[in-house]
């Protein structure tokens, strides 16, 4: 996790660091923050909204936290 990132005991994590992404005037970049990071915990959510349409915000967050996975920064490096 980035020094810029906040986080709980529980967390989904997605990168925020080096993104990917287009610009609104269709430039391609490379940005940083946390910002950047929400989009993909977005998406995790809406592709489980999707799949299970009658879920519960509430019931969808506990999804989200007991299916997190660990990533070890330094062991990536």
């Amino acid at each position: 996790m980035e020094e810029f990132s906040g986080y709980g005991l529980d967390l989904v994590s997605a990168p925020g660091v080096n993104v990917y992404g287009v610009l609104p005037e269709g430039e391609n970049t490379f940005s940083n923050g946390t910002s950047f990071a929400t989009t993909y915990v977005t998406g995790i959510a809406a592709l489980a909204k999707s799949a299970y349409p009658s879920i519960q915000s509430n019931e969808l967050a506990k999804v989200l936290k007991e299916s997190k996975s660990t990533f070890n920064k330094k062991a990536a490096q």
